[in-house]
């Protein structure tokens, strides 16, 4: 498996450079996250940014929460 470190470090370096945006975390809501490129069995983000949806579970504060990541994959969803 390849693993892509490199291109990880330099988005992080552009994503702390960014100014925050005031951005309001709530429980049970999903967001979009730069995961980042991860050394063990955690989940990877997807993509140029690494990113991949993730439902808060727990905000502790402003800055940190308890995150389970979620699948990038969508699926039909049949209504009976």
């Amino acid at each position: 498996m390849f693993k892509r470190f490199l291109d990880w470090i330099h988005t992080k370096i552009y994503i702390d450079s960014q100014p925050r945006t005031g951005t309001v975390i709530n429980e049970r809501e999903v967001y979009w996250c730069s995961l980042g490129e991860n050394v063990g069995d955690e989940e990877n983000g997807k993509g140029e940014v690494f990113r991949r949806p993730v439902l808060v579970f727990k905000k502790f504060n402003n800055n940190i929460f308890w995150g389970i990541p979620m699948s990038t994959k969508t699926r039909r969803v049949y209504i009976i």
